[in-house]
């Protein structure tokens, strides 16, 4: 079992996510601690690329923001190094495959790994076209974290077997939703877990309240907070730790 996976026995998992930059990587660092203080069982951090497509518009903006105060690859890989070994809870990274491609894949896992990175998420790599990096994080010890969209078509058995870690579950969009493509979340899941009953569901619903955490709990393993700590991250900006602190311990009670 890996650190990753380990952290669902016996509980709903509670994984906050920020961009890695906003509005610094100092506030960056400050944030990660609250979170791990807070009782974070994983935490995912975003390193800034300028095509989020996968993304709401927050998000995005937020990564443009980042990538505009010259926020690197390497900026993200070396807090990793900095801190993974003062907190408790495992580090996934996430990112988009062109970030990995231009620092060489093989070079980007090895080193993620080295830093102390447990996981990896690419979203907009699918599971057919994930073989060139799942070997790279094979051999570095890194689970390479399928991302699962309910479309009607979508490949669940193979996905299922694939997933390392958990799998990360994410809405298939109002535009597939309204054109029939798509089930539910929840259908998804238990398509998901008929194939592979060992496998943990995590959900990121774009969480922005405590109702809405408790909502995306009730129907999952675990929750991906993303969307609320950006909010208010773009609200409060250096100003933001204490509320992020706060708002994370709240988010872990009712997950």
């Amino acid at each position: 079992m890996s650190a990753i996976s380990n952290v669902f026995t016996g509980k709903k998992a509670f994984i906050p996510f920020i961009t890695c930059g906003y509005p610094n990587i100092e506030i960056t660092e400050k944030v990660i601690l609250a979170f791990d203080n807070a009782g974070a069982d994983i935490i995912e951090l975003g390193i800034p690329f300028s095509d989020t497509t996968a993304e709401d518009v927050l998000i995005q903006e937020v990564n443009n923001s980042a990538l505009s105060s010259g926020v690197t690859t390497d900026d993200v890989l070396h807090l990793i190094k900095k801190i993974s070994r003062s907190i408790a809870a495992p580090i996934v990274l996430s990112t988009y495959a062109n970030v990995v491609f231009s620092y060489g894949i093989d070079r980007f896992v090895s080193k993620a790994a080295e830093y102390g990175a447990k996981g990896l998420v690419l979203s907009d790599v699918p599971y057919e076209e994930s073989e060139e990096f799942r070997k790279p994080c094979d051999r570095y010890g890194i689970d390479l974290i399928s991302k699962a969209v309910p479309f009607l078509e979508r490949p669940f058995s193979e996905i299922a077997a694939a997933s390392e870690g958990f799998t990360y579950c994410s809405p298939a969009g109002e535009d597939a939703e309204a054109a029939g493509k798509a089930t539910s979340i929840s259908e998804m899941i238990r398509l998901i877990k008929e194939k592979n009953k060992n496998i943990c569901c995590a959900v990121d619903l774009n969480v922005r309240n405590i109702d809405e955490a408790r909502s995306a709990a009730s129907i999952s393993d675990g929750v991906i907070v993303s969307c609320a700590f950006e909010q208010v991250l773009r609200l409060y900006g250096a100003s933001s730790v204490e509320k992020i602190a706060a708002l994370a311990e709240n988010m872990r009670k009712v997950i």
